[in-house]
């Protein structure tokens, strides 16, 4: 249980029943956490676990643990320490998720989450993009960012958009309506279903933001296009608008892939765009996109994958002065929607 600062205990009563607050610096508290803990992984078999706690913790007039040496926030961490170690030991390869705090706890979490944004409606969008900027950062120690999204269905494809160079896509959008009435259509779930092909594995990588405003007072802490580095070798590109921000490849950029459309492009292997056998791209317009190749290559085949997870049409493209032009359009001439496109080189 918790204690207040004059060492009594804290009780909440409900319906005549007396409950207590969980102290993780106690023992014998630890020991039962530490079986649930270990007990609720082997019973559901979990692939990854949310972290949802500390919000809440009461201040020292209010509460106070029976070792003092883990008062305020620091109770979290032996929280951490207990619980997730315990679920751990079940399964090693468990992957804990947490809403912001992370690096502070690199060795609990592996997967950031700027959480469900619910007081940015109608600017998830925006919200999403100025928190993915920061937590961008967090490739740096090995842990990527969760697109959780807001509560509507039109912002998901940008929010997909931004989150699919620095982590995993999500949603927290229900299929029966979302707050303004709008539903998952197939031009939405297609780019869903299209960023899935662009996502990289290594949770090790650097982002570097193209074309960013960092000193506005609206528009600061965003950018409108992504670059993903593994290795120094720039494995993802995503080229976007947004606002009064253009599509800017910049000269560090722009010698590998220029588009006048938004689109993301990525490599399929672990090298870099412009050595990659193999490529993914999701257009969000209609025009083209140029890569630059740094091999001797004269051709690629180009398939585009469409609605339904069907194969579409297969062209062979000429790389001309080492230059690859790869058409973008986000439906095909009969309307179906394009999901992405593959590009594979000899």
């Amino acid at each position: 249980m918790l204690h207040r600062a004059d060492g009594s205990p804290i009780t909440i009563k409900e319906e005549s029943t007396e409950y207590y607050l969980f102290d993780f610096t106690q023992p014998e508290v630890q020991e039962v956490l530490r079986r649930t803990a270990k007990a609720f992984i082997k019973r559901y078999q979990l692939d990854l676990v949310k972290f949802d706690f500390g919000y809440e913790l009461p201040s020292l007039d209010a509460g106070a643990p029976k070792d003092m040496a883990w008062a305020g926030e620091k109770l979290l961490l032996k929280g951490l320490d207990v619980v997730v170690n315990a679920m751990r030991e079940e399964n090693p390869d468990l992957v804990v998720m947490y809403y912001s705090l992370s690096p502070l706890y690199n060795a609990y979490f592996d997967l950031h989450s700027p959480d469900d944004l619910f007081m940015c409606s109608q600017e998830y969008d925006l919200e999403a993009n100025r928190s993915f900027f920061f937590s961008s950062l967090l490739g740096e120690i090995g842990m990527p960012t969760y697109g959780s999204g807001g509560y509507d269905w039109r912002t998901m494809p940008q929010i997909w958009f931004d989150s699919a160079p620095i982590g995993a896509l999500g949603s927290l959008n229900s299929f029966s309506g979302d707050e303004q009435g709008e539903r998952a259509t197939p031009e939405r779930v297609a780019k869903y279903n299209g960023l899935a092909h662009v996502l990289r594995t290594s949770n090790v990588f650097t982002i570097k933001p193209i074309g960013a405003d960092y000193v506005s007072p609206t528009r600061g802490a965003r950018t409108p296009s992504w670059a993903r580095l593994e290795n120094d070798q720039v494995v993802l590109l995503a080229l976007g608008r947004r606002g009064g921000l253009g599509i800017e490849t910049a000269d560090e950029f722009g010698g590998i892939a220029q588009a006048t459309a938004s689109v993301v492009v990525a490599s399929r292997t672990t090298q870099g765009i412009q050595h990659a056998s193999q490529l993914a791209i999701v257009p969000y317009g209609n025009d083209e996109l140029k890569i630059k190749r740094s091999d001797e290559a004269k051709q690629a085949e180009m398939v585009e994958h469409v609605w339904g997870g069907q194969v579409g049409t297969r062209n062979r493209i000429t790389i001309e002065g080492g230059m690859l032009i790869i058409p973008l359009r986000e439906r095909t001439a009969d309307g179906v929607q394009v999901e992405w496109i593959e590009v594979n080189y000899p």
